[in-house]
């Protein structure tokens, strides 16, 4: 486990899969489950993204992915793309 995985709360280390890389970004607008799932169905969609989960009540998505096949930069324009605004730290 990485230095920044321990710094995770534990209610949320249920979603780390060892071997993956593990990011949790927090989105400001992320009000509800229908913005979630929008944002989870076009994240599933990259290439490297091997699971996504929203979370509306603490305004985070969780992201497991392969980091040799998907550069961080795309998670965070795709989320943009869609009209959300992300905090670059989780």
């Amino acid at each position: 486990m990485s230095w920044y995985e321990k710094r995770i709360p534990k209610d949320l280390q249920q979603f780390i899969t060892p071997g993956e890389g593990f990011l949790a970004i927090t989105i400001t607008n992320l009000n509800t489950a229908a913005d979630g799932e929008k944002i989870v169905r076009a994240l599933n969609e990259l290439s490297g993204i091997t699971g996504a989960k929203a979370l509306p009540h603490l305004k985070k998505v969780m992201i497991n992915y392969d980091p040799a096949h998907i550069d961080l930069g795309a998670v965070g324009y795709t989320i943009n793309q869609l009209g959300y605004r992300h905090i670059h730290r989780g």
